[in-house]
């Protein structure tokens, strides 16, 4: 059976390519990205040791 002949109204099938962002309305603009688990931690240090 295919998705959309499950007849399950709680599928969402986007009609185009989205972003997981997107998809799920996650507001990012307030998050700090970081490329690895050590950046943040270096980060986390610098911030704890200045204070």
């Amino acid at each position: 059976m295919k998705i959309d002949e499950s007849g399950d109204q709680f599928i969402l099938i986007p009609d185009k390519k989205v972003s997981p962002g997107e998809l799920l309305e996650i507001d990012l603009s307030n998050m700090d990205h970081y490329d690895s688990y050590y950046d943040f931690v270096a980060e986390y240090m610098a911030k704890m040791n200045t204070e």
